[in-house]
C-alpha cells in the first residue's frame, strides 16, 4: 500500500517537473491534506464515498491555491522562487494539519475488517490490494490521457518546448490573470 502511495507522489512530481519545469515540494502536503480530510470526514460519520469526494475536493482546492501563488504569479521570476514558495506551502500545510488534527498517527477505519486472503502461508490484505489496483488504474488512465487526448498532447508539447507550443496554438497561459 505504501509503495502505491509513493508511486502516485512520484507521478505527480514527474508531471510537475515535466510541464512546469520546477520541483513542486508541496505535492506530498497536498496528499496529506486529502488524507487528513478523509480521516476527519469519516470520523464525523460521513460514508466512505462522500468522504473520499470531500478529500478530493479539499486536495484540489489546496492545489489550486498552490498553483495560484507559486506558479502563476511567479512564472517570470528566477527559477528558485517558485521552488522556495512551494516549500513554504508544504511547511504551511504541515503546520496547519498539526494545529487542526494534532501530530499523532491517524489511521482510517477499516473498510473491510479481516478481509485477507491466505494463500500458501502468504497473507494478502484485500484493502491493500484494492489500493494497489486503484493506483495502477489511475496511473494507467493518466498515461492514456497524456498519450491520446488533446489535453495530453498540449501538456507534452508544453513540457518539450513551451515557446514552440505557443507558436503551435497551445494556450499555455490559459486561465491566468
Amino acid at each position: 500500500m505504501l509503495g502505491s502511495i509513493y508511486a502516485m507522489v512520484a507521478v505527480a512530481l514527474t508531471l510537475s517537473i515535466g510541464v512546469l519545469r520546477f520541483l513542486n515540494f508541496s505535492i506530498p502536503g497536498l496528499f496529506m491534506i486529502g488524507g487528513m480530510v478523509a480521516w476527519a470526514s469519516l470520523l464525523s460519520g460521513m460514508p466512505w464515498p462522500l468522504a473520499i469526494g470531500v478529500a478530493l475536493v479539499a486536495g484540489a482546492l489546496a492545489s489550486l491555491l498552490v498553483e495560484r501563488f507559486t506558479w502563476r504569479w511567479m512564472r517570470s521570476a528566477q527559477h528558485f522562487v517558485p521552488l522556495v514558495s512551494s516549500m513554504a506551502f508544504l511547511l504551511l500545510f504541515e503546520h496547519l494539519a498539526v494545529i487542526c488534527w494534532g501530530s499523532e498517527l491517524r489511521t482510517l477505519p477499516a473498510l473491510f475488517v479481516d478481509a485477507d486472503w491466505r494463500i500458501a502461508g502468504l497473507i494478502i490484505s484485500l484493502p491493500q490490494l484494492a489500493g494497489l489496483v486503484c493506483s495502477i488504474a489511475l496511473i494507467w488512465v493518466l498515461t492514456l490521457v497524456l498519450l491520446r487526448t488533446r489535453l495530453g498532447r498540449g501538456l507534452r508539447t508544453i513540457a518539450e518546448d513551451s515557446d514552440t507550443a505557443l507558436l503551435l496554438g497551445v494556450d499555455i497561459y490559459r486561465w491566468s490573470s
